[in-house]
């Protein structure tokens, strides 16, 4: 019979390593940070109508990006409900000339 033992992180000696590994990354990286000398960063000054062609651009590709999505799923729907219509109508045909089948055998 198989045996079923618990293994935990603990008593696997990598995971030491890999979180002193880990302290000694973030240690490096404070260390890094607090080394860099502040540069002041220049930023553009935006208009209120520099802001608005931004958003009124955004808008339109977003517009176009839901129409686009639209007529895809529409599309992909339509191709579905159709094969799903004709199975339907398959399935009844079928269903027609059992019943057809059955009333004539019970006429017999």
């Amino acid at each position: 019979m198989a045996e079923i033992r618990s293994v935990s992180m603990s008593s696997n000696g990598g995971f030491k390593y890999y979180r002193a590994f880990c302290l000694l990354l973030v240690a490096a990286l404070l260390v890094m940070i607090a080394l860099i000398k502040p540069v002041n960063v220049p930023f553009w000054q935006f208009t209120v109508s520099d802001i608005l062609n931004l958003l009124i651009a955004l808008l339109l590709t977003s517009l176009f990006i839901e129409r686009a999505t639209e007529v895809i799923i529409v599309t992909w729907r339509n191709r579905g409900k159709q094969a799903f219509v004709n199975e339907v109508m398959s399935f009844l045909s079928a269903v027609e000339k059992y019943r057809r089948r059955v009333k004539e055998d019970l006429v017999k």
